[in-house]
């Protein structure tokens, strides 16, 4: 019976025990995850930052091939603005990254490696998220029609109202009359009455 509870008693205590291990080495094996897998985690996002830029050049070929009948949202702006800013931040990554040492002189590198592994598995989860997010929001809507420009006439409404042009056509009208006369040629700078002289 002092056995049995001993045993009960061993137990009770080595199970919580075995448990808080498991968690610990699991916290464990993901750090040293961070950094063990640490070229590869640069390599995919580097993959996606490529997608992500492809994606952007695809947007702005399509906004600039349809700018004369269409215009960008407000969305398509912000997401514009926000790759802008993400292609910042990557490349600081990737500085950070070239900037690191891996190797054991004077201090371990563990814990910078660790924060810059980690780093890079948040950054590549957020350029995903961004990359995905152009495909729900609306690029481009119709412009608003333009109004109608008002048309002004600046023309007298009768001929006897512009003196001058009373004169030319009392000329033309003598010319006219004239038998050797074959052609008459008509010339000015525009609006200035060529046609109405001519009739």
């Amino acid at each position: 019976m002092w056995e049995t509870a001993a045993a009960q008693a061993i137990g009770n205590l080595v199970t919580p025990a075995v448990q808080a291990g498991g968690g610990i080495i699991g916290c464990l094996r993901r750090k040293y995850g961070y950094v063990r897998n640490l070229n590869d985690n640069i390599a995919m996002l580097e993959r996606e930052e490529r997608y992500l830029l492809s994606k952007e050049e695809d947007v702005i070929t399509m906004l600039d091939r349809k700018d004369h009948i269409m215009e960008r949202t407000r969305e398509c702006t912000t997401w514009l603005d926000e790759v802008r800013v993400m292609k910042g931040k990557l490349q600081e990554l990737r500085n950070r990254y070239q900037n690191t040492s891996r190797r054991f002189c004077g201090l371990c590198p563990f814990p910078s490696l660790l924060k810059l592994g980690k780093t890079i598995v948040i950054k590549i989860e957020e350029v995903i998220v961004l990359k995905s997010r152009i495909d729900q929001i609306t690029i481009m809507h119709q412009r608003a029609p333009m109004p109608p420009v008002p048309v002004i006439k600046k023309h007298p409404e009768k001929i006897d109202n512009v003196p001058s042009l009373n004169e030319h056509v009392e000329a033309l009208l003598r010319l006219l009359k004239e038998d050797n006369l074959k052609r008459i040629g008509i010339w000015g700078l525009p609006g200035v009455g060529k046609t109405t002289e001519g009739a």
